[in-house]
């Protein structure tokens, strides 16, 4: 990079503002959430309705929550939803915008002996001693900024696992997917965005992800009911390079800041700048509140007074059998996966991009991530 330097705050925000202003006209944003604030916290899913503007009001779109992902290195986005609700477009519109055609790739994963793995963009074909082998190649591992990981349900987990952990694998040859940070020692991991269709007879094709394949990654449901009402509506344009000369030359005439994109995108986006922990008070809060809204309330409070009593304490609270209790029990068997404590660390990653999300909105750019976990 030449010229000035601008602190973080100042980068992220002419980033961000070059981005929003290149996408627009190219992809139409869909409506997601909406956080109301008040003397409570109201958060609506959307599913793709629009809202008038309204004051304490945020409206976090698809858009958003894919662009500000890109700031978190300790944790991916995956889209669940059925073909056509534009998860693909969107991360194309994203991916090619930041690091065009060369940096960016969008895979559509298969199984099988021909299949598409996860790992396959890594890899190099190579003779030993006159046999064919694939072995990872240490250039394409620096290769990509932004990838994007499509029907990650009906691949080879084992690789998807590992490259969405950051890492390419072949037998014991291993090699971090990372990009140097410029005027560091410290590396930017390539971000995953990834997307899948719901494993029912309309999708045949997918399979079911399993626990430990969600828990790797932060999940939506994708909006839904705009494409079923009146069809696709996002706005067809011709992606790649030239969206990318767009928004490097608007970044660049904002900011005074030049450079590709492997200079300028991962110090922009160095997660360093956002804190990553929860004070105590609030993960014990979170931690408890999880366990009473687990399996069944009840069981929760009688095992734990047990272990109160013999103490010497007495709880100042109770659980009653009610209709809260039986909605409770009511809604468990209806999720995919139950409540577990690793989800703890799921509601603070999306109080993290929440958090950066709203900044963005006001303005600020300086997310105030803790204060918004209660979400």
């Amino acid at each position: 990079m030449k010229t000035k330097k601008p602190d973080n705050e100042e980068l992220r925000k002419h980033f961000i503002e070059s981005l929003y202003h290149t996408l627009e006209g190219v992809v139409s944003p869909t409506p997601y959430l909406e956080i109301r604030e008040g003397e409570n916290v109201d958060v609506k899913f959307l599913n793709g309705r629009g809202r008038m503007p309204m004051p304490n009001t945020t409206e976090v779109t698809v858009l958003d929550i894919d662009a500000a992902s890109l700031f978190f290195d300790d944790f991916n986005i995956l889209w669940e939803s059925s073909t056509g609700t534009g998860k693909s477009y969107t991360s194309d519109a994203l991916g090619y915008a930041i690091c065009g055609s060369d940096g960016y790739l969008n895979l559509t994963l298969s199984s099988g002996l021909y299949g598409t793995s996860a790992i396959e963009p890594f890899t190099t074909p190579v003779l030993e001693n006159g046999m064919p082998k694939i072995k990872i190649d240490p250039e394409k591992c620096s290769k990509y900024g932004i990838l994007f990981l499509d029907e990650i349900n009906t691949g080879e987990f084992n690789d998807t696992r590992r490259v969405v952990e950051g890492v390419a694998q072949i037998n014991g040859d291993i090699k971090y997917l990372r990009l140097p940070i410029p005027g560091t020692d410290r590396y930017k991991k390539i971000a995953i965005i990834s997307a899948m269709n719901p494993s029912d007879a309309l999708h045949s094709h997918a399979q079911e992800l399993s626990i430990a394949g969600e828990n790797r990654f932060l999940k939506f449901r994708a909006p839904e009911k705009t494409i079923l009402e009146r069809g696709a509506s996002i706005i067809d344009k011709d992606l790649g390079d030239k969206i990318h000369e767009m928004f490097w030359t608007q970044f660049e005439k904002r900011s005074g800041v030049k450079g590709g994109w492997r200079e300028v995108y991962p110090v922009v986006t160095d997660p360093e700048q956002f804190p990553a922990g929860l004070d105590g008070a609030t993960r014990e809060f979170i931690d408890v509140a999880l366990g009473y809204v687990g399996h069944d309330p009840i069981e929760t409070y009688e095992r734990n007074v047990e272990l109160m009593q013999q103490a010497g304490l007495q709880p100042r609270f109770f659980v009653r059998k009610d209709n809260d209790h039986d909605e409770i029990i009511a809604a468990q068997n209806t999720l995919k996966h139950g409540f577990a404590r690793r989800d703890l660390r799921k509601i603070r990653d999306l109080g993290r991009l929440v958090g950066f999300i709203k900044s963005i909105k006001n303005g600020s750019y300086t997310p105030l991530v803790l204060s918004l976990i209660h979400i």
